[in-house]
């Protein structure tokens, strides 16, 4: 129960930082739109995996009081950046109910 209960804990440092992060980025985009510079073709968002692990480096000298980690961490979150792309949804392909048991046969031994 105590890893698991770290594995919250550290997943709700991260998604904070990662607010902070986006937070930071949002800035940056509006300083862009306002000077008039080209406007990317997609949003960008900071990538959660890769911010964890980032943050696996860096989270318990942060968390210990660390100076200066904080914002470094942020710019290290502020590299992994992936586009948002919005209304963009792919139409499932339905399959048979008994699809899952063409593609996975059931593994039998032989008897002789």
């Amino acid at each position: 129960m105590q890893d698991v209960h770290a594995r919250v804990l550290t997943k709700n440092l991260v998604m904070w930082m990662v607010a902070d992060a986006q937070a930071v980025l949002d800035a940056q985009r509006a300083q862009r739109l306002d000077r008039a510079e080209t406007v990317p073709k997609h949003w960008q968002r900071v990538n959660v995996v890769d911010a964890l692990l980032v943050a696996k480096v860096l989270l318990v000298r942060v968390v210990l009081g660390g100076a200066g980690l904080y914002e470094q961490m942020i710019e290290g979150f502020l590299r992994y950046l992936h586009c948002e792309r919005k209304d963009r949804k792919v139409p499932r392909v339905k399959n048979h109910t008994n699809a899952a048991s063409k593609r996975f046969p059931i593994a039998c031994k032989q008897t002789i």
